[in-house]
C-alpha cells in the first residue's frame, strides 16, 4: 500500500469515526464503515474505485446521511408539536423507502423539490401567528385608549382614536394582508384556533387569560369578530 492509499484509508477512517456511537447517525455510520472497509482492504486505489462504483458506496453514504438527518428533524419537530414543519422531512423519508436512488443528483433534486413544496404550507400555517404578534402594540394601545381616564373634553377625541384605529386595521387586513396571503394560497382563511396549538402558543410568553383576551381583540381589530 503506497502513501496515497494510506492517506485515503485514514481519511475514510476519520469519516467513519465522525458518526460512530451517535444514535442519530446509525445509517451513516454503517455506510461509512462499508466505505472504510472497502478502501482498507483494496489492493490498490484503482480497485477501491471499482468497488465504489460497482457497489455504489458513495450513493449509499449520501442516502444514509440524508435518511439520518431527515429523521432527526422529523422527530424533533414532531416532539415540539410542529406538525406542519415535520411534513417535508417525513415526505423525504417516505420517498427514500419507496424508491432506490442510484444517482446523487436525482437524490438531491428530490430533496430540494420536497422542501420547496412545503415552504408555502409552512408560511401559511405561521401567517396568522406572525400577523397577530406584529399587531400586539396596536392592541395594547387600543386597551390603553379605551380604559384610560381623561377629562370629558377629550373623551370624544379618544373615542375617535379607537374608531380610526379599528377602521385602519380592517382596511389593512382586507386590502393588503389577505390580498398578499391569497397570492400564495388562494384558499387561505385565517383560523384563530390555530394560535392555541402548541406549535404556535409556545411562541407567546403570555399568561393564558391575557392571551385569550388578546386573540379576541385581534379578531375585532381586523374585522373578523
Amino acid at each position: 500500500m503506497d502513501q496515497r492509499h494510506r492517506d485515503y484509508v485514514e481519511y475514510y477512517r476519520v469519516r467513519m469515526r465522525k458518526f460512530e456511537g451517535n444514535p442519530l447517525f446509525k445509517h451513516s455510520f454503517a455506510s461509512e464503515k462499508a466505505m472504510f472497509e472497502a478502501v482498507e482492504t483494496a489492493a490498490s486505489l484503482e480497485e477501491f474505485g471499482e468497488r465504489v462504483k460497482s457497489q455504489k458506496l458513495h450513493i449509499a453514504c449520501a442516502v444514509a446521511q440524508l435518511r439520518d438527518k431527515e429523521k432527526a428533524w422529523a422527530d424533533l419537530y414532531s416532539e415540539l408539536g410542529e406538525e406542519v414543519r415535520a411534513q417535508s422531512h417525513l415526505e423525504v423519508l417516505r420517498n427514500l423507502d419507496a424508491k432506490q436512488y442510484d444517482d446523487v443528483m436525482d437524490l438531491t433534486s428530490m430533496v430540494n423539490d420536497v422542501h420547496a413544496k412545503w415552504l408555502i404550507p409552512i408560511s401559511m400555517d405561521e401567517h396568522l401567528r406572525t400577523e397577530f404578534w406584529s399587531d400586539f402594540t396596536v392592541l395594547e394601545n387600543l386597551i390603553t385608549w379605551r380604559n384610560s381616564q381623561v377629562p370629558d373634553q377629550w373623551a370624544e377625541e379618544r373615542r375617535q382614536w379607537v374608531a380610526d384605529e379599528l377602521a385602519q386595521g380592517k382596511k389593512d387586513w382586507n386590502g393588503h394582508t389577505m390580498v398578499e396571503a391569497h397570492k400564495f394560497d388562494p384558499n387561505y382563511k385565517p383560523d384563530w384556533d390555530l394560535l392555541f396549538k402548541p406549535r404556535h402558543r409556545r411562541m407567546f410568553p403570555i399568561p393564558d387569560g391575557i392571551f385569550d383576551d388578546m386573540v379576541l381583540r385581534h379578531k375585532e381589530y381586523v374585522g373578523e369578530k
